[in-house]
């Protein structure tokens, strides 16, 4: 797609520049146009195999999607709470071209790549709290989230039956199909906690900072309802990741920064099991992946395949998970 065209659809003039992103799922561009005047833009377009998710209408998923996205941030507006706003085109957020789906956001000026350190996952937790916080107070009603996101053992039943059906391929991830079943049912949360509206993924790349101090939460795709600890765990799951190596100092710095922002401390034991839960997940999902290959955006420069990179990813995270002690 000419990323010219999006920006003429958007009445934003002539790309002065543009830099694609890193992005797990969709394809993400850094964009400068020149209309009004000179002005930094993100442009993005959604992996189809997402939208596939919720339904036949890909435009239509799309375009509610991006309206929560807008509810949300119409919220937090009013609660001094930053985030990236959708832009119009034609009275629509979603541009449609050439079977792709492509969104355009404001720019939030940020340092770049965050620097994880305790104050930075202070910060994190500290947001992530006033979030739901917010949300607590405001029982806003939103559409289409992805369905059966953070239901583990959604994922795993349908991990087993794609073990069943591809035996050829599955022979080369017993061991880790095996520790995963074993392991994610003994980290389950319990059925009783509260639910929460979540933002469904806070990994630090979500918190955008500026002269390291926070400015911003974007990345509101994942929004659903749930218990706190769903998006705690997927918090700390990757703020306290370095070199696959899980740091104590960062889970303190985190679940004492959600505690700030959240008004009260938090369950310690049932943070970690959660921690614990999200990297099994997310674990999972990459070995779906490993047999679908739809799915993640993967390195075509490293790996032969899709399959390659995400079974790379698959043992990492199980020897991150290893290393999750307090």
């Amino acid at each position: 797609m000419d990323l010219n065209k999006i920006a003429q659809a958007y009445n934003l003039g002539k790309i002065k520049n543009s830099t694609k992103l890193n992005g797990g799922i969709n394809q993400t561009f850094s964009v400068t146009a020149d209309k009004p005047q000179e002005k930094k833009y993100i442009f993005q377009k959604f992996n189809d195999a997402l939208l596939d998710l919720c339904g036949t209408n890909r435009l239509m998923v799309a375009e509610r999607w991006t309206e929560n996205c807008e509810k949300v941030d119409s919220v937090l507006e009013g609660e001094s709470f930053s985030t990236a706003k959708p832009l119009l085109q034609n009275k629509k957020f979603c541009y449609f071209e050439n079977e792709e789906i492509w969104r355009v956001f404001e720019y939030i000026e940020n340092d770049g790549e965050n620097k994880q350190n305790e104050e930075t996952i202070f910060q994190a937790g500290c947001a992530l709290g006033r979030f739901h916080k917010i949300f607590q107070k405001n029982k806003l009603n939103t559409d289409y989230a992805i369905p059966h996101f953070h239901q583990a053992l959604y994922y795993l039943k349908k991990l087993e039956n794609l073990f069943k059906e591809n035996s050829e391929k599955a022979k080369g991830v017993v061991l880790e199909f095996q520790f995963i079943r074993e392991n994610i049912k003994n980290n389950l949360l319990p059925d009783n906690l509260s639910t929460f509206l979540l933002h469904g993924d806070p990994k630090l790349d979500n918190f955008l900072f500026k002269d390291e101090e926070l400015v911003a939460l974007i990345d509101l795709d994942a929004i659903m309802r749930g218990s706190n600890y769903l998006d705690i765990g997927d918090g700390l799951r990757s703020w306290c990741k370095i070199d696959y190596q899980f740091k104590n100092n960062l889970f303190v710095a985190g679940v004492e920064g959600y505690g700030e922002g959240y008004g009260e401390k938090i369950d310690q034991d049932l943070a970690l099991r959660a921690t614990k839960l999200i990297t099994l997940e997310l674990a999972v999902r990459y070995l779906i992946d490993y047999f679908e290959e739809i799915y993640f955006n993967w390195d075509r420069k490293k790996y032969k395949t899709a399959a390659e990179h995400n079974l790379f990813r698959v043992q990492k995270y199980i020897e991150y998970f290893n290393t999750i002690k307090l």
